[in-house]
């Protein structure tokens, strides 16, 4: 008889639950992130006056976000019984790329800002190597902010590339594939 454990190990419905559980969760910190939301959500915590939860929390919700991407990609990987368990990295195109989920240049973009979110951003002041945040800081300024001039000074613009209809756009893309494939196994 098989172990519960080995069983949930090669249920794809159960990888892919547990990754709209962490998509539902990135979504209640980017409603709580809203300005018409945050001051009352930081009142009703108790969070002194002046709390930006929008500062405090854009970084758990992308680490929430890239770490829901990675186990819906890792449910991909199951489903189409790639690989079982699934490999252990946080690299989001190349689980993407094993799950056979196909993104545009933007998206793969979108993705590798993510990783760093899930690896670090997301948890930690620094990452454990140097290279790691000086990486992450061209992938920010060259794809999330675009240059402004005012008057002579030129600054970066957040740009919205992570925005929630950009996410949840790819997001809904790829569960749509992973109910494909596993309506198809279980027709």
């Amino acid at each position: 008889m098989q172990s519960r454990y080995n069983s949930l190990e090669k249920s794809a419905l159960w990888w892919h639950n547990k990754a709209s559980d962490l998509h539902a969760s990135a979504g209640v910190l980017w409603v709580s992130m809203d300005d018409k939301n945050r001051e009352t959500i930081r009142d009703q915590i108790g969070l002194a006056h002046g709390f930006d939860l929008r500062v405090a929390c854009s970084s758990v919700c992308y680490m929430l976000w890239g770490l829901s991407f990675e186990l819906l990609f890792k449910s991909l990987i199951v489903v189409n019984n790639i690989k079982v368990p699934p490999p252990n990295i946080h690299n989001l195109c190349g689980l993407a790329e094993k799950g056979l989920f196909q993104l545009s240049k933007n998206e793969k973009r979108i993705l590798d800002v993510l990783s760093s979110y899930i690896v670090w951003q997301g948890k930690y002041p620094i990452p454990l190597k140097e290279i790691d945040f000086d990486r992450a800081n061209v992938l920010e300024n060259q794809f999330m902010s675009n240059k402004v001039k005012l008057g002579k000074l030129t600054v970066r613009r957040y740009n919205g590339a992570l925005n929630w209809d950009n996410l949840n756009s790819i997001w809904k893309r790829a569960s749509s594939k992973f109910f494909d494939e596993y309506n198809k196994l279980n027709a």
